[in-house]
């Protein structure tokens, strides 16, 4: 396992957050999102036809929790 650092616990976070957004894209991106939690990230990203859509948000949700904790 990899070192726990403030970057992990922050992805942690924000899976936790978008577990209601990806069981709604499970509905329309299909069933493969059912072992998103279970592989690496990337890993589960490289055969999801809706990674832009999930790697976006992620995106934003990390800069916008980046500037919050510099406030």
């Amino acid at each position: 396992k990899k070192i726990y650092s403030s970057e992990t616990a922050v992805l942690y976070f924000l899976s936790t957050l978008l577990l209601i957004f990806i069981l709604y894209l499970r509905l329309t991106c299909g069933i493969y999102f059912l072992g998103l939690f279970c592989k690496t990230f990337s890993a589960c990203f490289l055969g999801l036809r809706c990674v832009n859509i999930i790697e976006s948000m992620i995106f934003k949700f990390v800069v916008i929790m980046f500037f919050y904790s510099k406030l």
